[in-house]
């Protein structure tokens, strides 16, 4: 308990904060296969294939086979996009939460 009668925050662990650090180094990350969900790209290679195939080029059996499962559940390049950038603003939001969060709790610590 502070002196006001409160309850004492804590400040979020290092630990806590290296690991959202680290996240952001993936989201900043030139290649965004890092952090696209492999579900995603398997969706968006199949959709390459399909163009493939559209344009007349011939796809081995295991491509066919990737074409097939990727048309059970449709989702353009866009839609993975979309959410790509949604988990990254959320991943965004929670580390500057985080860092306002340590900021506040080191004020009160000095103003003790």
């Amino acid at each position: 308990m502070d002196s006001a009668g409160g309850k004492q925050m804590n400040a979020p662990s290092s630990k806590a904060i290296h690991a959202f650090d680290g996240a952001m180094t993936s989201i900043n990350a030139p290649d965004a296969t890092r952090y696209v969900p492999q579900e995603e790209m398997r969706r968006m290679e199949a959709r390459a294939l399909i163009g493939r195939h559209q344009r007349g080029e011939r796809l081995t059996p295991d491509q066919a086979t990737k074409v097939n499962r990727a048309s059970a559940g449709r989702q353009t390049t866009c839609e993975a996009l979309i959410m790509v950038v949604s988990d990254a603003t959320k991943t965004l939001m929670v580390r500057v939460m985080l860092r306002v969060e340590n900021e506040i709790c080191r004020k009160l610590r000095t103003t003790r």
